[in-house]
């Protein structure tokens, strides 16, 4: 038999993705490379391999058998390195917590309150990833991820409402003193404000929230005026710099609303259709940082349900 060298990781990485996603686009997309790049990663595979491992068609492609039942061996591969890596880096690393989760969540909670976690960790370094995807574990080395899911909607680390906020100097300008007083006031004017649409959870069923809320609440904003931005923290931000009004989540206002930098515009009475969970990563052994930092999570956000009772109406 004649000696051969196996592709790369990163070939083999490219080829994984390309099959998951059916196409070298979203593959481009999600490896962060451009389109070409990928197209050259696979043509190079299947040279080296001496067989397709898709065919094309058109823009799309489709993989052949051979493709297919290397798929298998690489994702069996695959897997095994990322356990064998995760197991030594938990073994050898027990010092050091990495915990990935969304950029909204983070900068607009999670982040203010890490001087609590490091006061009962003293001698563990904290680390947070604020990436789109938390449970891509493999690509962040993360052993816990703040995911954000409209699955299990009875469980998650807590539960919160969601209501339309704006900053003061908005609410003014409109008319509105955020109060129960301005409730139909608010909702007729609603429609001729510019809302600020938070897209950036599209993988779940909820993406579109202002629809959930709207239709919660009887409102038509089919003509509203909308502006799209991929994330909760940029539309957030927006709204307290008087931009227009953003659909609010209690765990991500509840400071702006604390320093008077956003007001409720409604009463809370929708809940959040999707929840916060924890999630650990599969292959982690017992480490001391996951369970200190998981019961102080939990302890934490026992701070979002009294916001809700003192501040919320």
């Amino acid at each position: 038999m004649n000696k051969f060298s196996l592709p790369s990781l990163q070939t083999l990485r490219t080829f994984e993705s390309c099959y998951r996603l059916g196409s070298f686009t979203r593959a481009a997309a999600e490896l962060n490379v451009s389109q070409g790049a990928v197209s050259q990663r696979i043509k190079t595979l299947e040279v080296r391999l001496g067989f397709a491992v898709f065919l094309r068609e058109g823009r799309s492609i489709v993989p052949t058998p051979s493709g297919r039942a290397l798929l298998q061996v690489v994702n069996e591969s695959l897997t095994r390195i990322n356990e064998v890596i995760y197991a030594e880096r938990s073994r050898q690393c027990e010092d050091e917590l990495i915990v990935s989760c969304l950029p909204g969540f983070a900068i607009r909670w999670l982040f203010p309150r890490l001087i609590n976690f490091e006061q009962v960790m003293p001698d563990v370094r904290l680390s947070v990833n604020a990436i789109s995807n938390p449970v891509e574990f493999s690509l962040h080395h993360a052993h816990l991820a703040i995911v954000y899911t409209q699955d299990s909607p009875d469980s998650g680390l807590f539960t919160e409402a969601i209501f339309p906020v704006c900053s003061p100097a908005f609410a003014q300008a409109h008319g509105f003193q955020g109060n129960t007083d301005d409730v139909s006031q608010f909702i007729n004017k609603l429609p001729e404000l510019t809302l600020l649409y938070d897209v950036s959870s599209a993988m779940h069923t909820y993406s579109d929230i202002w629809a959930y809320w709207a239709k919660s609440r009887g409102v038509d904003l089919t003509k509203s005026h909308v502006q799209k931005y991929r994330q909760s923290n940029i539309t957030l931000q927006l709204a307290e710099l008087g931009h227009g009004v953003a659909m609010g989540r209690t765990s991500l206002v509840m400071d702006a609303i604390k320093k008077g930098q956003l007001i409720q515009l409604q009463p809370a009475r929708v809940l959040n259709p999707c929840r916060y969970h924890l999630q650990t990563y599969p292959g982690l052994s017992r480490h001391r940082g996951v369970e200190i930092f998981s019961e102080q999570l939990r302890l934490m956000t026992e701070e979002i349900d009294a916001f809700a009772r003192n501040y919320l109406y």
